[in-house]
């Protein structure tokens, strides 16, 4: 039997072009404090440098198009080792009140339960998700000599940085989030303090593959979707299956707080392939892509949220409201938000019908 290897995980900076690093990257083993970040979290195959790093070059290239300086770019690199992303996502769902999606087939069912349950004895939090942390986050909130920081200094750390995630990196950043709260529970934080803290970092999140749920989203967060991003739907959920099949009546709307803080569209493309693609933040992407238009209100709102988060970390003021996040030039937040309210409601009727239909009502 091969020996169960532990994950890892490091952090490479994007660096200015014209340099002298090789891609324009190097490592970073220690993040800045002082310094305004945005950190990227790719998904499960960002297991090179060469993927991190196309990950740096975009949010880095979507700042300089909006002349945004001073914030330094990172991105995260996965070394996941004996661990399956899959299966930890899988873990992560029934963790937060889902029904634990494994494979039909007993014989690989069977196989996936031990290997599952080889990764929850071998690495209660994953390693990599512990590298992470105590790069990014740690020195925000303990001194070098361990000692816990006052609360209004680790807000002050934590508004200088911000998370970007994509697919898988929206479970590591959730899981990121958790480990923090131990940690500062163990420190002797209260519940609402480690809230406050927590709150003020902002994470936008693309196709994100993690729960949505508010007791699953230590962070301030904002999700951006299509409705027909099948690597998305495999959720185990009420609401992931009906945007699923019912994605033909989804108009861009905003499903706000408790509802995911989402922003949904019925697809991002016009060619009914690759509704997982994120690369839409930048404009001149968009006509390879084939955006549709109600993708290019998404990602203008994705796109808003980024630049005005990175331009808020430079005053070092409070996150800002989603409004004040994504509204501008071809993004109604106000119209968004009363259509994911409308949805919502159809939704909730709709499935209390079904449930009715199926003598399910309670």
């Amino acid at each position: 039997m091969t020996a169960y290897r532990p994950s890892h995980a490091r952090v490479i900076q994007r660096t200015t072009p014209g340099g002298a690093a090789a891609y324009n990257m190097v490592d970073a083993p220690t993040v800045p404090v002082d310094v305004p970040a945005i950190v990227a979290f790719g998904g499960e195959l960002t297991n090179a440098e060469i993927h991190a790093n196309s990950y740096g070059k975009m949010l880095y290239r979507a700042l300089a198009e909006e002349k945004v300086s001073g914030i330094n770019v990172y991105s995260v690199v996965y070394d996941f080792a004996s661990r399956s992303p899959s299966l930890e996502r899988a873990d992560l769902f029934h963790r937060a009140g889902r029904k634990l999606n494994l494979a039909a087939h007993p014989i690989t069912r069977a196989a996936q339960t031990a290997r599952l349950d080889e990764m929850r004895a071998k690495e209660p939090v994953p390693n990599y998700i512990i590298d992470l942390y105590n790069v990014l986050l740690r020195p925000r909130l303990f001194d070098e000599n361990g000692r816990v920081r006052p609360i209004n200094t680790a807000i002050k750390n934590m508004r200088n940085i911000m998370f970007y995630g994509h697919s898988h990196g929206a479970a590591a950043i959730t899981q990121l989030g958790d480990y923090m709260a131990q940690q500062l529970t163990t420190a002797g934080r209260t519940p609402e303090q480690i809230a406050k803290i927590q709150h003020n970092l902002l994470v936008i999140q693309h196709g994100p593959l993690s729960p949505l749920n508010p007791n699953r989203r230590r962070f301030n967060t904002l999700s951006f979707a299509s409705a027909e991003d099948t690597t998305m739907q495999n959720h185990g959920n009420a609401f992931a299956r009906y945007m699923s099949e019912n994605s033909g009546d989804v108009v861009p709307a905003f499903f706000a707080g408790d509802r995911g803080n989402l922003f949904v569209v019925q697809r991002l493309r016009s060619s009914f392939i690759g509704e997982h693609d994120h690369r839409g933040i930048l404009r001149d992407e968009r006509a390879e892509m084939m955006t549709s238009d109600d993708g290019g209100i998404l990602f203008d709102a994705e796109r808003n949220a980024l630049v005005r988060g990175a331009k808020n970390m430079l005053t070092g003021r409070a996150v800002p409201s989603v409004r004040e996040l994504v509204n501008g030039k071809n993004v109604d937040f106000d119209q968004m938000k009363r259509a994911g309210d409308a949805l919502y409601n159809i939704m909730l009727a709709d499935l209390h019908q079904q449930n009715l239909a199926r003598g399910n009502q309670k």
